[in-house]
């Protein structure tokens, strides 16, 4: 048996012989399921349209004291842009285009009404109405995307300028760490080196936030990314908001984006904290699961393997049933569109971020009974090779040193740590502040220069220009491109120009001397 199309229509008539007609025209639309009421004034009739869930309006066009146009006015000028359909004693081409002007979607003459006339103005109506609502979603996405990209333009700005002044602070960092040989302030330097790595990794969730992120993945226990969180949410939770935390004991290993991490976990408790108005209990639970076939085969589209598990829990209002298909989607949101309202891309964006981690991501709810979000993120097949650094404070020796390396940066800042850096390395430097300079240095030098350290973006020659001519005077030339920002798409196209490595600011001594031995010596 085919499904009954239902429609609920609600009419605002004075005349209630018309009104019995109309109702008895919709009940005999084949296969609808029509729900109607009626009201005989446009002040019954404001209350009623607030407060109901109505497909279309019908509206006399001779209203009381009011007219239908007035009443068509009204309702558009609210914001309501659901059909409406005028009935009206007699139409010509002015009543028609009075209509329109007004703000209603049709017309219909009462005389010649039928169930199949209303039929068709009815499905007509609905589908302009859909049809205004994708136009409104894409203007609002496209508004949205604009925003965005300028935001990722700022944020990539803010990172390459912010990252040069972590660069030059980390590096200082070490120097007086190197110079502190009775360890009187290790201490002290260590929590600066510290707070230098979390404002460093400020900045990549910045960019996570805008898109413009450098997709880096490593080998990250998901429980460390918990514990970072704990502080941020223990104090930026709302008072009358309880959290509780449960870890598993074993090691969680994931290939994962940290800044992405974090925000799956931040995006999911700010939901719970906002479905929890009156105040609640967020409950934070991480703990390694196995999923077979049979269980995988219960829950599309999770597949059997071990995963850990992330599930936020909230006591809050609940989702109902009609929307909780759609939290998904982009600019979907229950609140209030404003400045300090959500933008409708939290949700989005976790979804975006759970699946370029090949996870899956679930939610459970029941109204006034609260809701939780479940995220499965595969475990790491194989633990991946990491480098294992020199004892902290220990200089890295190069088994290979070349003469000179050249060190082309923009930044005052870190060519002079840069220069300091590299001479406690053990070797020495050539400095130049801009690529037409370096290029100068490069053939006055070329014999004595075994690599160069390139910034990419530079005020007078980009780095991109700067290493195809560097590679055209000496095709063996070793480069490394460092910058304060470069995404990983722009990692690809770096290595493709010819570069040998790309190193991300802020880098440590450790990091560069170890990258720089790995090039030397091959």
């Amino acid at each position: 048996m085919t499904d009954l199309r239902k429609i609920s229509i609600f009419a605002l008539d004075d005349d209630q012989g018309d009104i019995v007609l109309l109702s008895r025209y919709l009940e005999d639309i084949p296969g609808w399921q029509v729900t109607f009421d009626s009201v005989s004034s446009w002040s019954e009739g404001r209350t009623a349209l607030v407060s109901r869930e109505i497909d279309v309006i019908f509206l006399d066009y001779l209203l009381g004291e009011e007219t239908g146009l007035t009443v068509v006015r009204a309702i558009r000028e609210s914001g309501d842009e659901r059909p409406v359909i005028i009935l009206t004693g007699q139409g010509d081409e002015r009543v028609a285009a009075e209509i329109t002007r007004a703000g209603a979607d049709d017309y219909l003459v009462k005389s010649e009404l039928s169930p199949d006339l209303l039929r068709r103005s009815i499905s007509n109506a609905l589908a302009q109405f859909q049809l205004k609502k994708e136009r409104a979603l894409l203007r609002e996405g496209l508004h949205q995307a604009q925003k965005m990209e300028t935001i990722g333009a700022l944020a990539s700005g803010i990172a390459h300028d912010f990252n040069n002044m972590l660069t030059a602070m980390v590096g200082h960092v070490e120097i007086a760490r190197l110079k502190d040989t009775e360890n009187l302030c290790e201490d002290n330097l260590l929590k600066i080196k510290t707070v230098c790595q979390q404002m460093s990794d400020l900045v990549q969730r910045l960019l996570s936030f805008s898109g413009k992120r450098a997709n880096e993945r490593t080998l990250i226990d998901f429980r460390h990314i918990i514990e970072e969180a704990k502080t941020v949410l223990f104090h930026t939770l709302p008072k009358n908001i309880q959290i509780e935390f449960s870890l598993e004991e074993i090691p969680l290993f994931l290939h994962a984006n940290s800044a992405m991490l974090h925000q799956i976990l931040l995006s999911l408790c700010s939901n719970g904290v906002e479905a929890m108005s009156k105040g609640g209990t967020l409950a934070v639970r991480v703990k390694k699961a196995s999923v077979n076939e049979e269980v995988a085969a219960l829950s599309p589209p999770l597949k059997s393997g071990e995963y850990a598990l992330l599930e936020v829990e909230d006591t809050g209002a609940g989702i109902h049933d009609k929307i909780i298909n759609k939290i998904f989607d982009p600019f979907f949101s229950t609140k209030e569109r404003s400045v300090n309202k959500g933008t409708g891309l939290g949700l989005a964006v976790t979804w975006q971020n759970v699946k370029e981690h090949d996870g899956f991501i679930f939610v459970e709810s029941e109204v006034g009974s609260g809701s939780i979000f479940k995220v499965y993120l595969p475990l790491a097949q194989k633990t991946l090779r990491i480098p294992v650094p020199s004892p902290e404070g220990e200089t890295v020796e190069s088994e290979y040193k070349p003469k000179s390396i050249l060190l082309i940066d923009d930044e005052v800042i870190v060519r002079e740590i840069g220069q300091e850096m590299l001479q406690s390395l053990g070797y020495s430097v050539l400095l130049a502040d801009s690529g037409k300079l370096g290029l100068e240095m490069f053939l006055k030098n070329r014999n004595d220069i075994g690599l160069v350290i390139l910034d990419i973006y530079l005020p007078d020659l980009d780095g991109r220009e700067c290493i195809k001519e560097l590679i055209r005077i000496d095709d063996t030339v070793k480069v490394i491109f460092a910058s304060g920002y470069v995404a990983g798409f722009e990692e690809e196209d770096l290595l493709a120009l010819g570069a040998k490595g790309v190193i991300q600011k802020p880098f440590a001594m450790k990091q560069l001397g170890q990258l720089l031995k790995s090039l030397l010596s091959q």
